[in-house]
């Protein structure tokens, strides 16, 4: 049975979308308590782009 999905990782994305991409990984990271290089992680491993995140909307 595969894990859960970290419900962060939602509330990280919808941040980002929210900024238009402007907001700096390092301080979504800060807010929502994670590191930023898992950001930046999650960020990969959803091939997120602004444009790319916002047509899937």
């Amino acid at each position: 049975m595969a894990r859960q999905r970290e419900p962060r990782r939602d509330q990280a994305k919808e941040i980002w979308l929210k900024s238009d991409g402007e907001k700096l990984l390092k301080d979504m990271a800060k807010e929502i308590g994670v590191s930023d290089s898992q950001i930046r992680k999650w960020k990969s491993i959803d091939k997120c782009s602004v444009e790319r995140c916002f047509l899937s909307r």
